[in-house]
């Protein structure tokens, strides 16, 4: 799938306007900012040329490889860049934009992934029942200050006996480089694939203030394809073929639907890809960290279906293969319960307004709407009907809306009525106080996929320590489908990749939004009549 992005965002009257307004001007703030400090969004390649891996003190990925700066990086929202220092070897022999990530202060190791299968499928079980399950105890955030505690390990060989050495493509004895493709020059790419980049380096610092993996310090090199399949293309090759990485990390790209080959023909281990696709699922080189959209639509319609009750609904959906299949997951399930489908609205993620998609839904008066879109056309929709004053008698409901920055992106209107679903619970002990520790400017700009590039690192580095000193990338990969992960405490979720088939997640959380107050951990709370949302289709 080949999706060209354009950040076109059309400015309103009126509260909606200002909303929108801001919008536009946080899609944009990347760009905007000036090279004497400030965050920047690396710039598209021109056409035929190989995107670039983002520059020293540039971006939300990582200070850059000539930094070793002492303390939290940057985003591409907010912060400035950390002091420069003299190149490191590397950097220096290569000439390449390594994007290393110093220790930035100690951290401790606790706690032990579970080992149980999730729950019940039907409502949310007793805390006792949940932590039996391997799902957090806690159904409530609980963010708080202090030190960071990273996860912790099952039992690992013990320290190297001698020196270390070089173990593998991206392996050599002072590191470990990973690699990630982040569509940030997209509509509000800085908002939805930025921060997942500044929690993975986040992440990555605090296990090298715990002292790395056997001393080796993670390094991660972010290339931005722009949401462009050819560039996704060339960022591919060039973190295989020129930065020589060990494997691939948490990423928000639409390439990792197309990537299968590829991974298979070069051996790259994906830990933590997103999700989004059904085929990450199958790939025996993926290790996808959040429920596919397929089985999201699927589960949330079974949730409208029993929770809401509406007799008519509208459907918006993004117009692409994969959320096609998403939108017929839904239809199988209203149809079976005879509820009526009044209205399907097409989106394009380029669109500059959706006024038009308002006025077609109005006319069609469903009960409920659920979209299973994308964040930029489904925010304009809603600041449309704002405008319009339109909203359905019983709500909306979708996916890719569990974020702190919804709250500034839609306002007050969507309080009549408004529910996302996700794969973890929010937020997490660990996470929070990961982030807040060694990425503070993460504060309103926290999501589910900053959650995903979290758990990514934490697992991935659970993974090379019971591999050991020896790591290679057969043996990670024989390692991550040897048995059960945890996501971390308070996240609630745990993961089974099955040689062959990784297909084996099933639980989800339904949250509703509470407040527009972006610097709130509570923008979404967890849905009082159901929350737990388990669904066994394939």
């Amino acid at each position: 799938m080949k999706l060209e992005f354009n950040a076109r965002l059309k400015q309103r009257g009126g509260a909606a306007g200002v909303v929108l307004a801001a919008l536009t001007a946080m899609a944009l703030l990347a760009a905007a900012c000036s090279d004497s400090g400030s965050s920047r969004v690396p710039t598209a390649a021109a056409p035929g040329q190989p995107p670039q891996a983002s520059t020293p003190g540039g971006d939300t990925a990582a200070p850059g490889g000539t930094q070793t700066a002492q303390g939290p990086g940057t985003d591409t929202a907010s912060g400035s860049a950390p002091a420069s220092a003299a190149p490191g070897p590397a950097a220096a022999a290569a000439g390449a934009p390594n994007m290393s990530v110093p220790s930035s202060g100690a951290a401790t190791s606790s706690g032990r992934p579970a080992g149980a299968a999730p729950g019940s499928a039907t409502g949310a079980p007793a805390p006792g029942a949940r932590a039996a399950a391997g799902q957090s105890a806690s159904p409530t955030p609980s963010p708080s200050g202090g030190s960071a505690t990273p996860a912790g390990v099952r039992s690992a060989p013990g320290a190297p006996t001698g020196p270390l050495t070089a173990s593998d493509r991206g392996v050599t004895e002072s590191r470990i480089k990973l690699g990630s493709i982040s569509a940030v020059n997209t509509p509000l790419g800085n908002i939805a694939a930025g921060p997942v980049r500044t929690t993975v380096v986040a992440a990555m610092r605090a296990v090298n203030d715990n002292g790395g993996i056997y001393g080796r310090k993670l390094e991660v090199i972010d290339c931005d394809d722009s949401g462009n399949s050819s560039q996704f293309r060339a960022c591919f090759r060039k973190l295989v073929d020129q930065e020589k990485i060990f494997a691939l990390t948490s990423s928000v790209t639409w390439g990792s639907g197309e990537a299968h080959a590829d991974l298979a023909r070069d051996q790259v281990p994906w830990v933590g890809s997103w999700g989004y696709y059904t085929s990450e699922w199958k790939d025996p080189w993926m290790f996808p960290m959040h429920m596919a959209s397929v089985h999201e639509a699927h589960a949330g319609a079974e949730w409208v279906r029993d929770i809401i009750k509406p007799k008519t609904v509208g459907i918006l959906y993004l117009n692409s293969p994969e959320q096609q299949l998403a939108k017929a997951a839904v239809r199988q399930v209203l149809d079976a319960a005879g509820i009526k489908t009044v209205r399907e609205v097409g989106q394009e993620i380029e669109t500059p307004d959706e006024s038009q998609n308002v006025l077609s839904m109005r006319a069609a008066n469903p009960d409920f709407i659920i979209h299973y879109s994308w964040a930029p056309p489904v925010v304009k929709f809603m600041v449309d009907a704002a405008n319009q004053g339109y909203w359905p008698p019983k709500g909306v409901m979708g996916n890719h809306f569990l974020g702190q920055v919804i709250g500034e992106l839609v306002g007050t209107w969507p309080l009549q009525g408004m529910w996302t679903i996700s794969s973890y619970e929010t937020w997490g002990t660990e996470y929070v106080a990961t982030v807040e520790k060694y990425a503070p400017q993460m504060k309103a700009r926290n999501h589910h996929n900053t959650q995903t590039g979290f758990i990514a690192v934490k697992i991935f580095t659970e993974a090379a320590k019971e591999v050991g000193p020896n790591l290679t990338r057969d043996a990670l990969m024989k390692v991550l489908a040897s048995h059960r992960w945890d996501a971390g405490p308070g996240l609630g979720t745990s993961f089974t990749w099955n040689t062959g088939n990784h297909d084996t997640m099933r639980c989800e959380y339904m949250f509703k939004y509470a407040t527009s107050d972006s610097s709130s951990y509570k923008v979404f709370v967890p849905d009082p009549q159901k929350y737990r949302v388990c669904d066994d289709v394939d």
